[in-house]
């Protein structure tokens, strides 16, 4: 307590030779504070603030850090209130802290009804109430909050369905910031961001650390108790370009929104990125570094109960784990078994325990809880921390927790409480039911959990998801939720009877959606959502993934001038979406004819069904041709979890094999194998001849790229969701190499001249050196990073020494093999489709398709376009080149449904659409005179040319 009163008299010193008076402490948008003024404005508070405990509920601004410090100057403790939350949860906090003083906003909920003495005050010209009452219920109960060291009562977000106050120190705050000071010290004119709510810890280091420390601590203008990255992100990017903001504190969500909306590396003047309150994914460290290679990012450990952090580890380059490092001064960490013992070897897990100066004064108001929390040994008191860890060389890395408590975007979520609360909504159905409650990462691509998803298994009755869904938010107003309803005889559970919370999540990601009408204006193609749509629903709780959400954000600038940042569009509900576009400031149209234009009108058709395999489900992944001595045969898998094998030319099913998941992507074939993907994360090589599995291996999340064979290595490469690219041996399947990268890899990697070529949904394409990768140094020989996610599967030109590369930026690339831009093919919208090589008129070219409508054919040499085919609808799949009548040609599909033939010399096509076999995602396939393709209308087609056509002058 004395050394924050003695910095505070620093603070109004006007002389001396480290005088910080005259220095600027608040600023922000037509704000400039020196210490002297905020030393002045907090001593004026003190005389009005009655009582030992003071409630602070004021939102972002400079009066609530003029109030934090006259409690602190007062001697007071103080409990900060979100009035956004309940009235009734902040009443009752009110009583059980033996409360009688309120700071708030005249406006506030709190007043209403409250028999109390209320003094208006102004505070640098911002008026706020000081409100003390005399109530005989809100006495101090609690002797800990007499203590001289007792600094605040912070509770926990209500988590577990009934809030519980930490008793904060002085003490254990000043050591949190001396330690910061010595290990991370003040460069002369740095900035801090003032963005942590109140009620959370990160703020008493945000602001005190910073105004302590002798920096300046940057404040946005009062006006809300979110966040100004929650409310206006925007905002928040003009804030911290412009009070070039050197010191950031956030939790990994929050970390992830700004790398998912392409903003950090904006920040250039950041010298620190501190993280903390969830566990830290490595996807976001390397993203960050890459964005931001001059910032030290640090991930701080610890919570509440220790004055927020008890341990740190620096991020290093090239890092392959996030590590909570080791304890910071005048604390000791420890890990124990279930039987007491400490742990000291490496790789053994344990709880983590903590003892030393940072340690809280208890809970307020529970003491059983405080017993079983703090623990005595020797004289020394511990603090039982919950969460499981190891140690590896001396650092410390968690691996779970003792209980179900999870968190979803920074807010603490005990999984239990939720399913309690769900069972006592769902007491009064009569049908038999089961229900589980799980966190969920919706957003794909990426770790952090974001959603909280209830399941409900009901045997033939009805359940009133939206009213769970409203008594869920009681407890959990700030946690994206979601319910939904299975039968109860396909509730998912383990062996023992248990619930199955993974089997929950991917039945989630995979519910059943239908068609809808609006949206079609939007999305691409028809993207399936739910037959009745709520209002409220956003996009990524229709299943919207980043390549999605890409086409999306695309459409919207480009046909309706509306210009979003991804964190926007997420956060938005159908109905603010459908408003936004009624209201966009102009019609819709497109540099090029929107899917809504008159189509390419194509000769008569000449193509007739040659025969089709029925499948159970629909077919995105494209054909594959596997040529024997005596036969073709044509492999493809589909979502029904079938592999099949067909005869090129009857259509008769050799052999169908069954994976355990859907297989979205592309098989691959070589010597008589074939290696595909599966939605369960494992890649499986095939016996050609009778589909038997000869090898599997498991990667850690769903496989949607396809792989690519390196025959003269006998090897196969293949990328995962799980953000790797995985060497394996043909023959074995035995792994040989892994590449990490910050994002999740669709985009199948290219083999030329002994170099791999890779690329990932964060943007980067790389090169490595084959033997390197063989010996285990994953270094790249050369890496760039676009500005937006690479789907498109690469393709390499070893004669002009090219490197093909689609992004959803909307171009497709021409590197260098030495990975420099040589020129850029420009759409009007992402690209998914990858391109496929051929020769036009003696020059090399790419053909290619895009969501704006169009095919194009380009120059590998120069990216010069040599011709283009508008047909009306956007192209996913890759256009197949082939001679007809020896003319170059390409057999392209849109996604609805239509099959084009273009001659490349044509000023149209000759030979379009075989119709009612639903939309094609697939790349068709030419053989002779034959098309291959599969269907979203569960059909694989063989389509005849009828060569006999004339071609269009």
């Amino acid at each position: 307590m004395q050394k924050f009163n003695a910095v505070f008299e620093r603070f109004g010193a006007a002389s001396g030779a480290d005088s910080v008076a005259a220095k600027i402490a608040l600023e922000g948008p037509s704000i400039s504070v020196t210490y002297a003024s905020l030393h002045y404005e907090a001593s004026k508070l003190v005389k009005v603030l009655p009582g030992r405990v003071v409630a602070v509920a004021l939102p972002f601004g400079v009066a609530q850090i003029a109030v934090v410090c006259s409690a602190i100057m007062g001697h007071k403790v103080f409990v900060p209130l979100d009035d956004t939350q309940s009235t009734t949860r902040n009443r009752k906090l009110l009583r059980d802290a033996g409360i009688n003083c309120l700071v708030c906003m005249p406006t506030s909920a709190l007043l209403d009804d409250l028999q109390a003495t209320q003094t208006r005050t102004s505070v640098f010209h911002e008026l706020i109430v000081v409100a003390s009452w005399s109530d005989d219920a809100a006495t101090i109960t609690d002797p800990t909050l007499a203590d001289d060291d007792a600094m605040y009562v912070l509770f926990t977000s209500g988590s577990s369905g009934a809030p519980k106050g930490v008793i904060g120190s002085y003490s254990a705050t000043w050591n949190r910031l001396s330690w910061m000071w010595a290990a991370h010290p003040f460069a002369a004119n740095e900035c801090v961001l003032r963005q942590t709510k109140l009620s959370f810890v990160d703020a008493v280091a945000e602001i005190l650390g910073t105004l302590c420390g002798g920096a300046t601590l940057v404040v946005p203008s009062a006006s809300s108790f979110a966040p100004l990255i929650v409310e206006d992100i925007s905002s928040f990017a003009d804030i911290m370009k412009t009070h070039r903001v050197t010191r950031l504190t956030l939790v990994p969500s929050v970390l992830q929104l700004l790398l998912q909306s392409r903003l950090l590396p904006m920040f250039g003047d950041l010298r620190y990125l501190i993280v903390s309150g969830e566990m830290l994914h490595i996807d976001l460290v390397t993203c960050a570094q890459v964005a931001l290679p001059q910032c030290r990012l640090l991930n701080l450990y610890g919570s509440t109960e220790v004055a927020g952090d008890v341990s740190c580890w620096v991020a290093t380059t090239n890092c392959t784990r996030v590590s909570i490092g080791s304890a910071i001064a005048n604390t000791t960490l420890r890990l124990v078994d279930v039987s007491g013992a400490i742990i000291t070897s490496d790789d053994v897990p344990g709880e983590l325990w903590v003892a030393g100066a940072g340690l809280a004064l208890g809970y307020l108001n529970r003491p059983e809880e405080y017993k079983a929390r703090f623990q005595t040994v020797d004289g020394v008191r511990w603090f039982k921390t919950g969460d499981v860890c190891v140690w590896q060389s001396g650092l410390l890395y968690l691996s779970g927790r003792l209980d179900d408590f999870v968190k979803i975007a920074g807010v603490q979520v005990h999984l239990q409480a939720v399913e309690a609360t769900a069972r006592a909504f769902l007491s009064q159905v009569s049908a038999p039911w089961r229900v589980v409650a799980v966190a969920v990462v919706s957003l794909g691509g990426w770790h952090q959990y974001d959603t909280l998803v209830v399941c409900v298994g009901i045997d033939g009755g009805s359940v009133d998801t939206d009213a769970l869904l409203r008594t869920i938010f009681i407890d959990h107003p700030t946690v994206p939720a979601h319910v939904f309803c299975i039968a109860l005889d396909a509730f998912p559970q383990t062996s023992s009877g248990k619930a199955d919370r993974k089997q929950v999540a991917a039945l989630f990601a995979a519910r059943s959606r239908a068609d809808t009408s609006w949206l079609a204006t939007l999305l691409p193609a028809k993207w399936p959502v739910p037959s009745e749509l709520s209002p409220s629903m956003t996009l990524t709780e229709l299943g919207l993934h980043s390549m999605a959400l890409a086409m999306v954000l695309h459409t919207l600038q480009t046909d309706y001038g509306v210009h979003l940042r991804l964190v926007d569009l997420i956060g938005m509900t159908l109905e603010q979406l459908e408003h936004t576009i009624a209201h966009s400031k102009r019609p819709r149209e497109s540099p090029v004819p929107s899917r809504k234009r008159k189509r390419t009108d194509p000769q008569p058709a000449q193509l007739r069904c040659q025969w089709e395999v029925q499948v159970g489900k629909c077919i995105d992944a494209s054909p594959r041709l596997a040529v024997t001595a005596t036969e073709t045969y044509v492999v493809v898998g589909s979502h029904d979890h079938h592999v099949l094998c067909i005869n090129a030319k009857n259509g008769g099913v050799k052999w169908r094999i069954e994976l355990p998941d859907r297989v979205e992507a592309s098989a691959a074939i070589g010597a008589y194998r074939v290696v595909v993907g599966c939605y369960d994360g494992g890649i499986y090589c095939l016996d050609l001849f009778s589909g038997e599995v000869q090898w599997q291996f498991a990667t850690k999340d769903q496989v949607k790229c396809s792989p690519l064979i390196v025959a003269e290595k006998a090897a196969v490469v293949c990328g995962s969701h799980d953000h790797h690219v995985y060497g394996l041996d043909l023959n074995s399947g035995r792994l040989l190499f892994t590449i990490p990268f910050p994002k999740s890899v669709f985009s199948t990697p290219a083999f030329n001249a002994d170099v791999l070529y890779c690329a990932s949904l964060s943007g980067d394409v790389r090169a490595y050196a084959w033997p390197a990768l063989l010996l285990g140094e994953p270094t790249p020989l050369w890496s760039y990073t676009l500005t937006a996610p690479v789907f498109c599967s690469l393709r390499c030109s070893p004669v002009h020494n090219v490197l093909l590369v689609g992004c959803a930026d909307a171009a497709l690339y021409g590197f260098s093999l030495e990975g420099a831009v040589q020129w850029t093919a420009l759409t009007a919208k992402p690209i998914f489709s990858s391109p496929s090589l051929g020769v036009v008129d003696g020059r090399d070219v790419a053909v290619f398709g895009s969501h704006d409508g169009v095919v194009r054919c380009v120059s590998i040499a120069t990216g010069e376009c040599i011709a283009k085919l508008d047909v009306g609808c956007a192209v996913f799949a890759s256009p197949a080149v082939f001679d007809l009548e020896k003319q170059p040609s390409v057999c392209v599909c849109t996604t609805d449904g239509r099959v084009f033939v273009w001659k490349l010399t044509a000023a149209a096509p000759t030979t379009a659409t075989f119709c009612g076999a639903g939309d094609i995602f697939s790349s068709p396939v030419v053989w002779g005179d034959t098309i291959f393709v599969g269907t979203r209308g569960d059909r694989m087609l063989a389509l005849a040319l009828d060569t006999t056509a004339s071609s269009p002058q």
